[in-house]
């Protein structure tokens, strides 16, 4: 633990923020610079986790959206002065506050307790449940998951299309799928009204007829299905990650089978062969999964 010594105090003064987000994220995310000053920010909340990175830094690109969904859920613009705040900088470009801060590498994350002037490095997982842990440990504040609704479903009821994301929760990219900083969220606002964004956790399945029914046999496998004409057309790969770029080219090229291949009539479909079999034990339940 640190302190901030007064020539650090007086440079407070020298700074203050704006505000950067995404379109489906604004206004939770807060950015600062060496151009503001800073105080005025600070002295909003008793307690600020702050977020230094480096446009060169692969690490960061890799934590941005942990810190999104962390801005989400703790940042509140409507209030004046709160308990708890997340904050951003680009600490190789704003040097001062990088110095200020004792930066030396990237990603770092910061709790500044702006009463004391005590600042505390985060040394444990940059995961978004170990970080959430350590502000209720640490701060005694909850995440307001009321802060965004989506659009994405968890379940396929629509009866016009729907694309389905076929996923487990284990698989890279797929932990935080319910959080806002997850692509399919931003997939659900560009297509809004034109399908309903579905994700079935597979792992959370009581039973496996939904697989069977639209013949899914390796995760994560995207499903375009159009429910009132009775055809479905997947995507997947070899890969257990998914490409965000490859979803939309699979979707806005649906309709091009010489892109995306044949559409499939869901009748047709050889359940038999398609077919995962439910068992008390979980390694024989996927059995079939390819990964």
């Amino acid at each position: 633990m640190k302190k901030i010594n007064s020539f650090v105090v007086l440079l407070l003064s020298l700074f203050a923020f704006h505000a950067f987000a995404s379109i489906s994220l604004e206004p939770y995310i807060i950015e600062f610079s060496d151009n503001d000053a800073l105080q005025p920010v600070l002295e909003r909340a008793d307690y600020s986790l702050i977020y230094f990175y480096s446009d060169s830094c692969r690490y960061c690109r890799k934590f941005d959206p942990v810190f999104e969904n962390l801005s989400v859920l703790y940042n509140n613009n409507k209030d004046k002065n709160t308990r708890f705040q997340v904050l951003k900088t680009n600490a190789r470009v704003n040097q001062q506050i990088g110095a200020l801060f004792q930066v030396s590498q990237y990603p770092t994350l910061k709790l500044l307790i702006y009463e004391t002037k005590e600042i505390i490095t985060y040394e444990d997982d940059k995961d978004l449940q170990s970080i959430i842990k350590y502000v209720s440990d640490n701060v005694d504040v909850s995440p307001n998951y009321e802060n965004y609704e989506s659009k994405v479903k968890y379940e396929l009821l629509n009866n016009g299309d729907s694309v389905v994301f076929f996923i487990t929760d284990y698989l890279p990219g797929w932990q935080d799928y319910k959080y806002p900083a997850h692509f399919t969220h931003q997939l659900a606002l560009d297509y809004n009204g034109v399908f309903e964004t579905v994700v079935i956790d597979v792992g959370k399945l009581s039973d496996y007829e939904l697989l069977s029914r639209y013949g899914i046999s390796q995760f994560p496998t995207v499903a375009y299905v159009k429910q009132n004409e009775g055809i479905v057309k997947t995507y997947t790969t070899n890969k257990n990650e998914v490409n965000v770029d490859e979803i939309y080219k699979f979707i806005d090229n649906v309709n091009d089978d010489n892109e995306t291949g044949p559409w499939i009539n869901i009748h047709d479909i050889n359940t038999n062969s398609q077919e995962v079999i439910k068992d008390d034990d979980d390694e024989d339940v996927f059995e079939h999964i390819e990964l």
